[in-house]
């Protein structure tokens, strides 16, 4: 699955029932998506890819759902792979008994990670640069049993993008210019 490339106006959209720059409805307040246009730029835009989502949701985002829909087929894909395969026990008297050997844990975390980092981190995002996501990582649970229970379990950490909604700027004459605005 590939995210949509789309910067810019709606190229398709050639008019407004309604647009929320010029009559605010509560929609975007109320976590809906809504068309709008822009002062001094030409075309229609979407406010933001809300998804009607609850408070403290880690779905505020259209782009979220689609980086955890990624995520869980990928997960699904490489860890099916693993179903039916044997994995050697540790002998470490320290660690649980039954549990995954080091060398198997680190084999499996090798694989969803390499996969993990090519769906979410490699490809270029509608901004041209690389990953939908800032980083991604799996790790496998060395605690489970895996020898009385069959079960392998693991954990997807993902640090998402950050999505901007306003941009405020502060602006006024100066005696000497800041680093970061000198280029």
């Amino acid at each position: 699955m590939l995210l949509p490339h789309i910067v810019g106006p709606l190229e398709e959209v050639v008019k407004l029932f309604h647009d929320e720059y010029h009559s605010p409805s509560a929609l975007d307040d109320n976590k809906i998506s809504t068309l709008r246009t822009y002062e001094h730029l030409d075309g229609y835009f979407v406010t933001q890819g809300r998804l009607k989502s609850p408070s403290g949701s880690d779905f505020k985002l259209w782009p979220m759902g689609l980086v955890i829909d990624i995520a869980c087929e990928t997960v699904n894909e490489i860890g099916s792979l693993q179903i039916g395969s044997g994995v050697r026990i540790t002998e470490d008297p320290d660690a649980t008994p039954g549990s995954i050997d080091e060398r198997d844990a680190i084999a499996i975390e090798h694989a969803m990670n390499s996969a993990l980092q090519a769906r979410l981190l490699s490809p270029q995002n509608a901004e041209g640069t690389d990953g939908y996501v800032t980083d991604v990582r799996y790790t496998l649970d060395r605690t489970v049993n895996v020898l009385a229970t069959g079960v392998i379990q693991g954990d997807v950490g993902i640090l998402p993008l950050g999505y901007v909604d306003y941009v405020n700027t502060r602006i006024g004459f100066v005696v000497a210019l800041p680093a970061a605005a000198a280029a």
